[in-house]
């Protein structure tokens, strides 16, 4: 059973280190942009979902093995009006079928996956265009162009 601390803790103090005023201003720059069916890698506590388009998304897939922070990205989406599932995964073992997606969304999470090449190449094959990603955080080699 997962300590007192990752379960109520930990997801807390990521929630206020990620929403500092710099980052929000970035989320808002990018997540806007996406459309029809997205994918998010690194759905985390949801602190993107505030910044959907409702009228553009018809629904949300969030990936994160991070489960402890399931319930605060719920409550974010039912407090954004979003459809939103959530799945326990890390972005290089996502099975939904190829070209599912009409925007793949990832911001400020590339840091935490430990192959972040596995997960964009993932990412690319469930998309149904090759339109960019929406991406937002820190640049590596193969997704700094992204955004």
């Amino acid at each position: 059973m997962p300590s007192l601390y990752s379960r109520l803790l930990l997801p807390r103090l990521i929630d206020c280190a990620c929403g500092l005023g710099v980052v929000s201003r970035q989320r808002a720059r990018v997540v806007p942009r996406a459309h029809g069916r997205v994918l998010e890698i690194g759905i985390g506590t949801g602190l993107n979902l505030a910044h959907y388009d409702a009228g553009r998304v018809t629904g949300i897939v969030g990936v994160d093995p991070g489960v402890e922070m399931h319930p605060l990205a719920l409550r974010r989406a039912r407090e954004a009006g979003l459809a939103v599932e959530l799945m326990p995964l890390s972005a290089e073992t996502l099975p939904a079928p190829d070209a599912s997606f009409d925007s793949i969304v990832c911001t400020y999470s590339l840091c935490t996956i430990p192959d972040p090449a596995a997960a964009g190449f993932t990412a690319h094959m469930h998309a149904r265009y090759l339109h960019r990603p929406h991406f937002a955080g820190y640049h590596y080699w193969g997704w700094a162009g992204w955004g």
